[in-house]
């Protein structure tokens, strides 16, 4: 019929080659002394090899007092002051990232918008370029 739309042929791919559609393991590798173990025995030794029941390095520090005690010594309150001072620029210097990152998708890229300098004299353009001596 003449009235139908022209569309575009469809694309085709070759299909994917049959290493990447199946998946081969290799041998098992577990050790002589693992194979032995029940399963039960087996998982609580990789979860305590892995760390898993312990808390994160962020859980920790979330779970610490956010009331301050000033400690009675100088030095150890001078390390008080030192730590929650480096505390406050690490914060600082993340919220501005944040910030310049926010700015950037917000405004988008500004290449080609900038105005370039115009110059009708060659003269000088090239004593620009140059720069002056």
């Amino acid at each position: 019929h003449t009235g139908d739309p022209a569309y575009a042929s469809p694309v085709i791919r070759p299909p994917s080659p049959a290493s990447s559609v199946g998946t081969a393991y290799g041998p098992d590798d577990t050790s002589l002394s693992d194979s032995g173990l029940s399963q039960d025995v087996f998982e609580r030794k990789w979860i305590a090899n892995l760390r898993l029941d312990e808390p994160k390095h962020d859980e920790v520090h979330n779970s610490k007092d956010p009331l301050i005690t000033c400690p009675s010594d100088p030095q150890e309150q001078k390390l008080l002051f030192e730590e929650i001072l480096r505390g406050f620029r690490q914060r600082v210097k993340q919220l501005e990232e944040d910030e310049t990152f926010q700015q950037a998708v917000m405004n988008g890229s500004q290449i080609g918008k900038e105005q370039l300098p115009s110059a009708d004299n060659v003269e000088n353009l090239i004593q620009n370029m140059m720069g002056t001596s």
